[in-house]
């Protein structure tokens, strides 16, 4: 493990040095900066959604979705429903109850007694 020596510039004020007690000018010149970094990283992104096949890429969407809305109560799923694609879409999208589940919540009026 390499450790780097911070460098402080001759002509940095006094109380720059003063007042912190750590700066790190990088110098080497394999650190990347910031923009350096963030290009590398999303080219690491395409290049992994660049070799997924249709299928996978779906379901890593789908993943990725779900995990975002994991959090979000009916309300918020109907409403961000509403809001991009409709009533319609809506009620398509909604579960239907099973005939086991309706049988659970229907008066019994003795029929089959």
């Amino acid at each position: 493990m390499t450790f780097l020596t911070p460098q402080i510039p001759p002509n940095l004020p006094s109380f720059l040095t003063t007042e912190m007690s750590f700066v790190s000018f990088p110098t080497d010149p394999n650190i990347m900066n910031k923009e350096q970094l963030d290009q590398f990283k999303l080219n690491y992104a395409e290049m992994i959604v660049e070799s997924m096949d249709m299928d996978t890429l779906i379901t890593f969407a789908v993943e990725a979705i779900e995990d975002g809305i994991k959090d979000w109560d009916e309300e918020d799923v109907k409403e961000e429903i509403l809001d991009l694609y409709g009533e319609d879409v809506l009620e398509g999208l909604m579960p239907v109850p099973t005939i086991s589940e309706l049988e659970a919540t229907a008066s019994d009026y003795g029929v089959g007694k």
